[in-house]
C-alpha cells in the first residue's frame, strides 16, 4: 500500500508538469534546455504512462477491496487528469 501512495504522489506531480507543459505549448516562453526537457519528458510522456499504471492499480485494489473509494482524494484527481490526457492525446 505504501508503494501505491508513493506512486500516486509521483503521478500527481507529473500531472502538474503535464498542465505546465500544455500551458507552455500556447505561451511563448524562453526556457533553458534542461527545464524544457523535464517538462516534455515528465509532463507529456511519463504522466500518461504513470497515470495509466496508477489508475489500473487503483482499480485492482478496489476490486480486491483493499482500498476504499474516496471521491475527494488524490486518486480521483489522477483519474480526472487521465481522462483529460486521453482526450487531448487521442481525440
Amino acid at each position: 500500500m505504501n508503494g501505491f501512495l508513493f506512486f500516486s504522489k509521483v503521478a500527481f506531480i507529473l500531472n502538474v508538469l503535464f498542465f505546465v507543459a500544455l500551458g507552455f505549448r500556447y505561451i511563448s516562453v524562453d526556457l533553458p534546455q534542461s527545464a524544457a526537457a523535464i517538462l516534455v519528458i515528465g509532463g507529456l510522456f511519463l504522466s500518461l504512462i504513470v497515470n495509466l499504471f496508477i489508475n489500473s492499480w487503483f482499480v485492482v485494489l478496489l476490486i480486491r477491496k483493499r482500498i476504499e473509494l474516496k471521491i475527494n482524494s488524490i486518486f480521483f484527481i489522477n483519474l480526472v487528469v487521465l481522462i483529460i490526457q486521453l482526450f487531448i492525446f487521442f481525440i
